[in-house]
């Protein structure tokens, strides 16, 4: 009896020894009050100062790319009606080489081949270039930076470039005409491809250079997509007149 008095004192000393601050607090195994747990903040809580409205979106500068590019510039050079501000220039070529390659080549060594009309010839390894004369040296500086010869030397219509066993004897007359012939009937394919602007500036060239005659050309009878027998006929009248 004695011992359980005891107990019943001890348990109610601990029953008012209780913080008055936790007296109000009930606690539940499984869900704790919410006046004992305070409210978490939100991570994504609004203030004033941000609005649902987003902010307007900067456009970057635009690069300026308006400097006259090489290609813009040769375009300007070509006047169809002055012939004579066209130039020939041969160049020499290791290996035989198809008119697309050459074209290709070229653009690799930042030629601009827009305002070129190449000619091959196999036989001596040789390229011709007709350009405008103010593009002439800027071209010729590109082919030297590397290592490319012109042959200024080199005359299309030179009899010694003749090979043909059965012109070895013929007089140096018969070979100069066979030569006219051979270079004319190289340029009549490519003359076909033309505009009309185009084909008379170049045709006045090798006219006025002397590698063609106008009336060996008219018997190739080209059909050029733009020239007529009337441009033709006033081109004559304007080299001879």
């Amino acid at each position: 009896m004695h011992h359980n008095s005891k107990q019943l004192q001890q348990l109610q000393l601990s029953a008012t020894n209780i913080p008055p601050s936790l007296s109000g607090c009930t606690i539940s195994p499984a869900v704790s009050s919410p006046s004992c747990n305070p409210p978490i903040p939100s991570k994504c809580s609004s203030s004033p100062n941000n609005s649902s409205t987003s902010l307007p979106k900067i456009a970057r500068p635009e690069c300026d790319n308006s400097q006259p590019s090489l290609t813009a510039i040769a375009g300007q050079f070509f006047s169809p009606a002055e012939p004579t501000n066209l130039k020939l220039i041969h160049v020499s070529a290791r290996s035989h080489l198809f008119l697309q390659f050459l074209r290709s080549n070229l653009c690799r060594l930042h030629i601009n081949t827009r305002r070129i009309l190449d000619i091959h010839y196999s036989d001596r390894n040789l390229v011709s270039f007709p350009i405008h004369i103010d593009y002439k040296t800027e071209l010729r500086l590109q082919l030297n930076k590397f290592n490319i010869t012109v042959r200024d030397d080199f005359y299309p219509l030179d009899p010694s470039i003749i090979r043909d066993a059965i012109l070895v004897n013929e007089p140096i007359d018969c070979k100069a005409q066979h030569a006219r012939e051979k270079f004319l009937h190289r340029i009549c394919a490519t003359l076909q491809r033309f505009r009309a602007s185009i084909y008379d500036a170049i045709v006045n060239l090798f006219v006025q250079s002397d590698l063609i005659d106008l009336e060996d050309l008219a018997s190739y009878d080209l059909t050029s997509p733009a020239s007529t027998a009337q441009e033709i006929s006033l081109t004559m009248y304007r080299l001879r007149g």
